[in-house]
């Protein structure tokens, strides 16, 4: 019977030892995990565009590849030292028996011609003008060797690529196969951006991705937000670390305003909030909530204009579309010499006034975030696709 079914390869079913090593995985890459989420938000960091679909192999190939580049330049760096150091070792002889022969057509005056030429189109000798001056040869190229033996012990090695599969995720691999974890972690993955919006509720705990709060609509984004919860607690003492992971949970209160994007599409814009209020840590979500509902009636809703958004957006927005009316304005160093002192000015003009745009829009929304809020959202300007 053929595995081809006009042109397509038809799925082969799984063997009793797949179903088994897939059962085991199953139980041991749980959904809500952090390291789970931590593995998904590595596949979507590596993610070059929304064609390129990375999986658990396809990263793990590129790390192989990584680590192959490196250890590459490690040994071509280590080549480059011990080249400098006999150059060095070479030139310090010449230079312990007296002064160089003068005959033009010797080695040494040679080789004398060659190092001042090679100053002299080297960036290494304008970036070290003392060195190319006044040190000699052996000490110029032993400076050399030095710097990349510093180089290489701070750690200032290409990593050619972070790393883009867990530890934990290769151990697995190793004892179940990387097949096996390639089709568990799929899924594990976030659904669709249409799933979300059918499964949006509001007593959902959201997570700040850096380009505004998306909401925990599944398990599996659950993970991600436990994943970059994880990764800001990093930094902090083991005391810290306990109590965010014993108390997770905060409502953060944030005034939005709307905030100019890009003139593509005939201008686009998008929600821009500011921190105003953080709660104390809780560790429920019930708790979490209950702040969230009296927040909501201290800071509710309202009704923004363009009058809100911030003179600079307003400014650029002007620009690409022209939509703003002139204004009438007075010079009055014109009016001082009797001139005539009522202009028009228009938004092209460099000193129209856009003072009266960024006044405070008393729009609030609250989000209940697993960690510590953002002071604003999004951390970076979203760009248009």
């Amino acid at each position: 019977m053929s595995d081809w079914d006009d042109g397509v390869p038809t799925e082969q079913p799984l063997t009793r030892g797949q179903r088994f090593r897939d059962s085991i995985a199953r139980a041991v890459i749980r959904p809500g995990s952090a390291a789970t989420g931590e593995q998904i938000l590595r596949f979507q960091e590596d993610q070059g565009d929304s064609y390129d679909k990375v999986g658990f192999s396809k990263a793990l190939d590129r790390d192989s590849r990584s680590l192959k580049n490196q250890k590459a330049w490690l040994d071509e760096t280590m080549q480059l030292i011990k080249k400098y150091n006999d150059i060095a070792d070479f030139a310090k002889e010449k230079e312990d028996r007296g002064p160089l022969d003068r005959d033009p057509d010797s080695f040494e005056r040679k080789e004398e011609i060659k190092l001042n030429k090679s100053k002299r189109k080297s960036s290494f000798w304008w970036d070290n003008p003392d060195v190319a001056d006044s040190a000699t040869k052996s000490q110029m190229f032993r400076k050399m060797a030095e710097d990349k033996e510093t180089q290489m012990l701070s750690g200032e090695v290409p990593s050619y690529g972070y790393p883009r599969v867990t530890d934990k995720h290769i151990t697995l691999a190793a004892l179940l196969g990387t097949s096996t974890v390639d089709r568990v972690l799929e899924e594990r993955k976030q659904y669709s951006s249409v799933d979300k919006d059918v499964k949006n509720k509001k007593s959902n705990v959201y997570y700040d991705d850096g380009t505004g709060y998306s909401g925990e609509f599944t398990t599996n984004t659950a993970a991600i937000g436990k994943a970059l919860h994880k990764r800001k607690t990093r930094n902090l003492s083991r005391s810290e670390r306990l109590k965010e992971r014993i108390a997770p949970y905060r409502v953060g209160v944030y005034e939005e305003r709307d905030s100019y994007g890009g003139r593509e599409e005939g201008g686009w814009w998008y929600n821009e909030g500011d921190l105003v209020h953080e709660s104390r840590p809780f560790m429920t979500k019930r708790g979490a909530f209950k702040e969230e509902k009296r927040l909501e009636q201290q800071y509710p809703r309202r009704r923004r204009s363009l009058l809100n958004a911030r003179a600079s957006d307003v400014m650029e927005a002007d620009k690409d579309q022209g939509v703003f009316e002139p204004l009438p304005y007075t010079d009055n160093s014109a009016a001082a010499f009797g001139m005539p002192s009522t202009f028009i000015q228009t938004p092209e003009d460099e000193d129209y006034d856009y003072s009266h745009f960024g006044q405070p829009s008393n729009d609030y929304r609250v989000y209940v975030t697993r960690g510590k809020p953002s002071e604003m959202y999004p951390e970076q300007k979203p760009y248009y696709s």
